[in-house]
């Protein structure tokens, strides 16, 4: 607690649970806002997003491999192996969202098709892997990785012994103390608002998953005690430490994805699994600045819109928490090894 800077997490927490409140009180008017908001940030800029992804991913991959990029950051060594570094990075940046989008995207995708397909034709369900795995493919990772490096080389190379946003900014907008508190207060609110909304989409999930699974109602009571049980394992792991706890935790949740993947691999249709993956990888590959840049000025079905550009903005609310955790773990490493 003596680390908690009171002036930056009250106002920010303050302003996320009056806007909870407004939104649990006024369901309509709430959703009516947020969309008409929406429609209005992708309208006007999200042709901007889509250029700036695109170009953290080309500004990264040159960073890995310029002069730069075997810069290391700190002097000791690795303090994470490779698998659990990795693991980390996954579990914090995907979380279960991949578990029930890997498999809703896609569906999605091939009833309303991106790119002028046609609803269920072979071009649909070719576009329809693709895109999911762009979706949360290299650009998202792009995103989250940026803020690291400045964050770590500041933190581990130029010894500065706070990680605020506002500390990493002051080359640009100077020392202004002003200034400095709106910077930091904007960070935390963002994170908080994303991390909520993020919490509310996941307990709406699990709570209609263990309802069909026990056949009980999916009430708030339900729905309440799944976040309980969220703050109760995430006190547990924090109590535990960092090596004991997120380390290890995020090394039996690889251990077992991979296992659940192999389990689909085997019991399912496995050929037509690989080769629809290995297809799409090539559409990807074969179309990745087009779908990159695509905003449907002209046939205007809201894809890009409704899906890309929205998958954009939602990585960059967590970029700071993103950045920090990335920080945070990446000890003796080159920037080289944290981009690639």
């Amino acid at each position: 607690m003596k680390n908690l800077n009171f002036e930056l997490a009250i106002p920010a927490i303050t302003l996320v649970i009056t806007l909870l409140v407004i939104s649990t009180l006024y369901p309509e008017q709430s959703q009516l806002l947020t969309s008409n908001a929406m429609h209005f940030v992708t309208g006007w800029f999200g042709w901007l997003v889509e250029l700036v992804s695109l170009a953290l991913v080309g500004f990264l991959f040159w960073l890995a491999f310029s002069k730069y990029g075997s810069i290391r950051l700190g002097e000791e060594k690795k303090e994470h192996s490779n698998f659990s570094y990795g693991g980390m990075i996954f579990t914090a940046g995907v979380g279960a969202s991949l578990i029930y989008w890997g498999i809703g995207e896609p569906m999605y995708y091939l009833q309303s098709p991106p790119l002028f397909a046609e609803p269920n034709s072979y071009a649909a369900a070719a576009w329809s892997v693709t895109y999911s795995i762009f979706h949360w493919g290299v650009t998202g990772w792009a995103i989250y990785c940026f803020p690291a490096i400045p964050s770590a080389y500041a933190f581990y190379v130029q010894k500065k012994r706070t990680l605020k946003l506002s500390t990493l900014c002051e080359p640009v907008v100077g020392s202004n103390p002003i200034i400095a508190k709106a910077i930091d207060l904007l960070a935390i609110f963002g994170t908080l608002a994303a991390f909520a909304s993020s919490l509310a989409l996941t307990v709406s999930l699990l709570s209609t998953g263990v309802s069909a699974l026990l056949g009980i109602k999916n009430s708030l009571l339900l729905q309440g005690s799944i976040i309980l049980l969220f703050v109760l394992m995430l006190v547990a792991v924090m109590l535990v430490g960092f090596k004991k706890g997120i380390s290890k935790v995020s090394d039996y949740t690889v251990v077992a994805a991979i296992c659940f993947a192999l389990f689909v691999l085997l019991v399912a249709d496995s050929q037509f699994i690989l080769n629809n993956f290995t297809d799409s990888i090539g559409v990807m590959l074969d179309n990745f600045f087009r779908m990159s840049l695509w905003t449907d000025p002209v046939q205007k079905s809201g894809f890009s819109q409704s899906w890309t550009q929205y998958y954009w903005f939602w990585y960059y609310a967590y970029l700071i928490m993103m950045g920090l955790f990335i920080t945070r773990i990446s000890r003796g490493r080159t920037i080289k090894e944290v981009i690639l």
